[in-house]
This record gives structure tokens, C-alpha cells and sequence, in this order.
């Protein structure tokens, strides 16, 4: 009871979203005991986040500057080091991964500045901060995570200079790549940006199924932002359940998909014209661009 009684005032501080009485909490703590620099490491929610994961959520650089610059001062006796900050809360999330959650990038910009390795922690899951910026469609922060030194790598055996998301960066341990958990969350923005970054996330297979084969199978997202009169609400619904229903049958009959002469029946082998797939199941070589291409058309159409 004495427990729950010490960490009712910071969480209620975090629930009205009053980060300079959350602050205040902490700093007088260690005004009276310079060994109660541990507090800040003490989980204050169900998910055991601490301090430090919950002040992120603030939108901006404070309170976590203040609560770094308290260990950074307190911490130099060896009492505490900046490296015990960065405990996991339940899920397996450092206080970068729920930055990147929040979308709050100043934060984010912080946090990498000084422990780049945070870029390099997985949750639970397997997933990094920059997945987990994908996942909850935060484009700005995905665009900065990726822009960091290694992940993105360019990609071996080419000679077109392509780059590549670093492998443990596109897909976590049940096989959902990046891309699938930006449609997962009907992120499209963020979607077209990982393209952007990675083409070939395009190719990735989840549950036996490609990323234009999910965008095909969830057509009632692709709603025009525009006012349109009943004439043009008509034409917009018939032109995208074409292409949908196109791009559909390409998959289940194996036709080619595009309209690059790369695609032509003399360019497709035997083994390739059933399913567009190699040997090993995955797509063939040949169909990645396309595949790409479709995939940002599908997309651009969710967000007209």
C-alpha cells in the first residue's frame, strides 16, 4: 500500500498531463536524499513503464532533458548511470521505443544523440523503434530512424545503387514486415515512405500472402478525402474496384502485373507465370519493381 501510495502522485501528474508537477516530484525527492535518484527507475504503471518511458509522452523534449540532466548531475558518484536509464517496460520497450510511438521527435532526435545504441534494441517481439514507428504511422520518425548509420544498407551484388532496410529492421519474429504493420494500422502515408526507403518490402510474404495481396483484400480503406457529387463518387468507386479487382485476378491467376515491357510473356519464365514466384517461394526477381509500383499505386489511391 505504501508502494502504491509513493507513485500515485507522478502517474496522476502523467494522467492530467501535468509534466512540471511530474518534474517537481522527482526533484524533491533528491533535494532530501541523493540516493533517491533510484526512484526514477521505479515502474509507475500496470506496464511497468518508468519515468523516463512515460515523460516522452509530453510531446516534446521536456521533461525527459530534465529527468536526463538529474541523472547526468546526481549519477556522477556512480550511485546510478545513465546506462541503468533504459530498462524495458512489459512489452520489452525502451523509452526510445515508446518516443517513437508517441511521435514525439524531439525526443527521439535526443535519445539518438546520446545512446545510439537504443537504435539497435528489440522488444519482445523483435521489433526495433523504427518498426514500431511504422506500426503507429509516425513518417516524420521513421524518415529520422532510418537516416541513422546502419538501417539502411545499400544492397550487395548491384549495380543500380539500391539501399535496402537492414534485416533486423524489416520484419519481427512472426514474419510481419514493416510495411505490413504500417497497413496493418491503415498508415498509408507512412507506407509509401518505407518504399520510398526499401522497395522490395514490397516482395515480403506474410501468412502466405504478399503486401499487394493484403492491399487487395482491404478495399474499403481506399476513400477519397475530396467532396465529390454522386457522378463522381460513382466513377471513383467503379476505377478503384477495377484496379483492385485487376490486380486481384493477376495474383490468383498469375498474370503478369504493370504496364513495363519487363512484364511481357517472352521476360517471364515458365516456372514464373503461375504465381510470379521463384523456386524458394519468394518473388522473382524481375517482379520486384512492379510489384513495388503496385503497390504504390494501390496506396496513392487510399490517400486521394
Amino acid at each position: 500500500m505504501e508502494f502504491l501510495q509513493s507513485i500515485k502522485e507522478p502517474y496522476q501528474a502523467v494522467l492530467d498531463e501535468k509534466w512540471e508537477d511530474m518534474g517537481k516530484y522527482y526533484n524533491d525527492i533528491l533535494s532530501e536524499d541523493p540516493m533517491g535518484l533510484g526512484a526514477l527507475l521505479c515502474p509507475i504503471s500496470v506496464d511497468r513503464d518508468t519515468a523516463f518511458h512515460l515523460a516522452v509522452y509530453s510531446g516534446g523534449k521536456q521533461p525527459l532533458c530534465r529527468f536526463l540532466e538529474l541523472v547526468e548531475k546526481e549519477g556522477t558518484d556512480g550511485i546510478l548511470g545513465l546506462d541503468e536509464v533504459f530498462m524495458q517496460n512489459i512489452y520489452g520497450n525502451t523509452v526510445l521505443h515508446e518516443a517513437a510511438i508517441s511521435g514525439n521527435l524531439e525526443a527521439v532526435q535526443i535519445l539518438v544523440s546520446k545512446f545510439k545504441r537504443l537504435l539497435k534494441d528489440t522488444n519482445e517481439f523483435e521489433e526495433t523503434p523504427l518498426f514500431r514507428a511504422a506500426a503507429f504511422g509516425k513518417t516524420k520518425v521513421v524518415k529520422y530512424l532510418a537516416s541513422q548509420p546502419d538501417q539502411v544498407v545499400e544492397k550487395l551484388n548491384t549495380d543500380n545503387g539500391k539501399k535496402h532496410l537492414e534485416k533486423t529492421r524489416r520484419q519481427r519474429k512472426d514474419g510481419a514486415s514493416i510495411l505490413h504493420a504500417a497497413f496493418q494500422g491503415e498508415h498509408f502515408g507512412t507506407a509509401l515512405a518505407l518504399l520510398e526507403l526499401d522497395e522490395e518490402l514490397a516482395n515480403l510474404k506474410y501468412n502466405d500472402g504478399t503486401s499487394l495481396y493484403l492491399l487487395a483484400n482491404i478495399p474499403y480503406v481506399f476513400r477519397s478525402g475530396r467532396k465529390m457529387n454522386i457522378f463522381e463518387k460513382l466513377i471513383y468507386i467503379w476505377r478503384l474496384c477495377s484496379l483492385v479487382l485487376a490486380l486481384s485476378c493477376a495474383l490468383a491467376f498469375g498474370l503478369p502485373i504493370g504496364n513495363d515491357h519487363d512484364d511481357d510473356s517472352e521476360n517471364i519464365e515458365y516456372g514464373e507465370r503461375n504465381s510470379g514466384l521463384n523456386e524458394n517461394g519468394c518473388i522473382s526477381k524481375d517482379k520486384s519493381s512492379s510489384m513495388a509500383r503496385q503497390v504504390r499505386q494501390l496506396l496513392e489511391a487510399s490517400l486521394v
